[in-house]
């Protein structure tokens, strides 16, 4: 299982990121693990790392949020045309989740606002002065049917709607503040961050296990301690494994927030995602660049060569692959800075440079 794809080679290597993801063939991908991922962190955490693919193991885990809409009775239709601003997973698109109560010939499609990536109607042209209820039922129907993934919606049949917000996105707000009388927000989740305690408490959680990565606005980066080369924030201890509702971790928080955004990572997860996946990429490009300049034909190997362009030089090629060569060089240090400073994590790492020794090219260097 490769531990990259084409188009995260493409977005964080190449500049152009409409380059064809064809050129990303997986040999290329097999090659630059062997030749570079492999020898910097040794074969046994290397193969750990592949059966974890291999077996679909989770490597993290983030809470869920959820934000609370109340709604009260719109007995004016004051809220026609007027939207709340919601947002797609990662913040990838904004929307515009509007009120239409106009019903001939049926609800007009308010144009795309300035700045908005696409609208999401409220229809409520049978019912134009809802009541707290239709509002909410509305509401709820409307962002469940959105193409755009704005999350799933609930309805109490009362007067709140439960939004489970998309992945990393921001808070739904009302873009007037007219709206405010009508709809007001809140916001809660799973975890309970307090300013000056290590613990954190959660609703039961199957995930978290003593030793994974903590992460998040409200948790300091490393463990507590004066040494700038400390390791990473872990989970220190668990209450119940397996439904955990209580954790301690080895940095101290400096602010509280009940409604805390926490990422936990196994250590294989954090390594890939945060360091392996951004070396690779450049390693993989390393090897793609011949192969980009040149193609095997019929004829025999020829330049590549396109209507408006011209093929490089041999010159220009090899300057081009020692560039991406330093730029992978970069990310190797980050990584293996990164392994040293959480050794614990990494019982399999093999150091090369451990005890002073330095092993480079065959040769070894006191």
């Amino acid at each position: 299982m490769a531990l990259i794809t084409p188009t995260q080679v493409i977005d964080i290597a190449f500049t152009n990121k409409n380059t064809d993801k064809y050129l990303v063939k997986p040999a290329f991908v097999e090659i630059a693990e062997l030749n570079f991922v492999q020898p910097s962190i040794g074969a046994d955490l290397y193969n750990e790392i592949l059966n974890d693919k291999a077996t679909n193991t989770p490597w993290s885990s983030s809470p869920v949020i959820y934000d609370v809409i109340t709604c009260s009775a719109d007995s004016t239709s004051a809220l026609q045309n007027n939207y709340i601003q919601m947002h797609s997973a990662n913040n990838y698109s904004t929307i515009a989740v509007y009120f239409e109560y106009l019903a001939a010939p049926v609800p007009a499609i308010l144009p795309t606002p300035p700045g908005f990536d696409g609208v999401c109607q409220v229809d409520l042209s049978l019912t134009p002065t809802p009541t707290a209820i239709e509002l909410c039922n509305g509401l709820a129907s409307a962002i469940n049917g959105s193409p755009f993934g704005l999350g799933s919606a609930v309805s109490d049949g009362v007067n709140k709607v439960t939004i489970t917000r998309p992945g990393n996105a921001n808070a739904p707000y009302n873009k007037f503040t007219l709206m405010n009388s009508m709809l007001s927000y809140s916001t809660f989740s799973d975890f309970n961050v307090t300013a000056g305690s290590n613990i954190i408490t959660c609703s039961a959680n199957s995930f978290i296990k003593v030793g994974d990565f903590v992460s998040g606005a409200d948790i300091p980066l490393r463990e507590d301690g004066t040494d700038s080369c400390r390791g990473f924030n872990t989970v220190l201890t668990v209450d119940v494994p397996g439904a955990v509702t209580s954790i301690t971790i080895s940095g101290t928080p400096t602010v509280t927030n009940v409604v805390s955004n926490v990422l936990f990572q196994r250590p294989n997860g954090k390594l890939v995602n945060s360091y392996i996946r951004d070396y690779l990429a450049f390693c993989v490009r390393f090897e793609m660049i011949p192969d980009m300049a040149y193609n095997s034909t019929s004829q025999g190997l020829v330049e590549s060569s396109g209507e408006f362009s011209l093929p490089v030089d041999a010159k220009t090629l090899g300057f081009m692959r020692t560039e991406t060569y330093k730029k992978s060089e970069t990310y190797l240090r980050k990584m293996k800075d990164f392994l040293k400073e959480n050794s614990i994590s990494y019982p399999l790492y093999c150091d090369d440079n451990a005890g002073g020794v330095s092993k480079l090219n065959g040769i070894i260097l006191y």
